[in-house]
C-alpha cells in the first residue's frame, strides 16, 4: 500500500478541468442522468459497462469534479517512470490470472489501496466484465468486484456501495456522435450479505452478479429507448445510413449531407418520387 490515490493533488485538480472539457469536445451531446443516484457518502465502487478502453473512463469522471479511482491492466505498469504517471492520474494496477500467480499476488497490495480509497470517500470505478469490447451489450459479470466490496465492508465502518452504470455510444469509431450515461440504485453490499446470511457464499456472489448485470442491461435498454425515440434513419443515393431528427425535412438531410448541397438544391426525391424540400422525411 502507501500509493495514496485518495490524497488531494492541486495539479490532479487543475488539470481536470481541461480533460473533462476535452471529453464533451468529442461529443456531439453527452446526457447523463440519474447522477442522484451516487450516494453523497460511505464507500462507492462505480459498476459501469465497458465498451470504449480509454473513452469510458473519462466519461465516468463527468459524474464529478473530484477523483476518481481506476483499475487498469497490471502490465502497463511494468515501466517505473509510467507507473508513477498511472498513479497520478489514480490508477492502479490490476492483475488477471493469465498474468501469472507472481503479479495476481500482487492483487492484494491494490486490494488495500482500494479499500484506502473507499475509506476517505474517494468513489473507485471497476469494469466488472473484466475486460472491454467495441460492441453493444454486455458481458458476463465477475465476482472479484463484489469481493473486494465485502471485504472493505468488514474493514470499514461504513456503508459499501455498487452503483451500476450504463453508457452508450452513438457511434464507436468515430467522434461527434451522441453519448448517454444512466445511473442505477446502488446496491448496498453489507445489506444485501445480512439479507442472504443464510445463502451459500457462493450463491450469494451469483447471485450479486445476477442483479448488476440485470440492472446495467436496464440502464442501457432505457438508455435506447431515449437516445434513439427522437431520430429517424436515412439513406443517401450512395446506401450510406445517416440518422436525422424527427421532423427533419429534405432540406435538412442534404445540408446534412454538404452544406453546399444544402445550399444549392432545389428539389428533391424520396422513394423515387419527386418532392419539394419543405417534405417531412419518416
Amino acid at each position: 500500500m502507501g500509493r495514496n490515490i485518495w490524497a488531494y493533488d492541486r495539479m490532479y485538480d487543475i488539470c481536470r478541468y481541461y480533460v473533462d472539457f476535452c471529453t464533451r469536445t468529442q461529443f456531439s451531446s453527452v446526457r447523463m442522468q440519474g447522477l442522484e443516484n451516487i450516494p453523497s457518502s460511505g464507500a462507492v465502487i462505480l459498476a459501469p459497462n465497458h465498451c470504449a478502453a480509454l473513452m469510458d473512463p473519462l466519461l465516468i469522471l463527468l459524474t464529478r469534479h473530484g477523483s476518481i479511482g481506476f483499475g487498469a491492466r497490471s502490465d502497463i505498469f511494468s515501466n517505473p517512470k509510467v507507473a508513477r504517471f498511472l498513479n497520478f492520474l489514480r490508477i492502479l494496477p490490476m492483475a488477471r490470472e493469465r498474468n501469472g500467480l507472481r503479479e495476481v499476488a500482487k492483487n492484494f497490495e491494490t486490494i488495500g489501496d482500494i479499500i484506502e480509497c473507499l475509506r476517505h470517500e474517494v468513489p473507485f470505478c471497476m469494469y466488472s466484465e473484466g475486460m472491454h469490447r467495441a460492441e453493444k451489450g454486455l458481458l458476463p459479470i465477475k465476482k472479484g468486484i463484489f469481493k473486494i466490496a465485502r471485504k472493505a465492508a468488514e474493514e470499514l465502518e461504513k456503508p459499501v456501495f455498487v452503483v451500476p452504470i450504463g453508457v452508450d455510444y452513438e457511434y464507436f469509431f468515430r467522434i461527434q456522435g451522441r453519448v448517454s450515461m444512466k445511473v442505477g440504485k446502488p446496491i448496498d453490499v453489507r445489506a444485501y450479505f445480512e439479507e442472504h446470511k443464510e445463502d451459500s457464499e457462493a450463491s450469494t456472489y451469483a447471485s450479486l452478479c445476477d442483479r448488476l448485470h440485470s440492472d446495467i442491461l436496464d440502464l442501457l435498454d432505457n438508455i435506447k429507448l431515449n437516445l434513439y425515440a427522437s431520430e429517424i434513419m436515412v439513406f443517401t443515393p450512395k446506401g450510406e445510413l445517416m440518422s436525422m431528427p424527427k421532423g427533419a425535412t429534405a432540406l435538412d438531410f442534404a445540408y446534412a449531407i454538404h452544406t453546399t448541397l444544402g445550399s444549392h438544391c432545389i428539389g428533391a426525391k424520396v422513394n423515387h418520387r419527386l418532392v419539394p424540400l419543405s417534405h417531412a422525411l419518416r
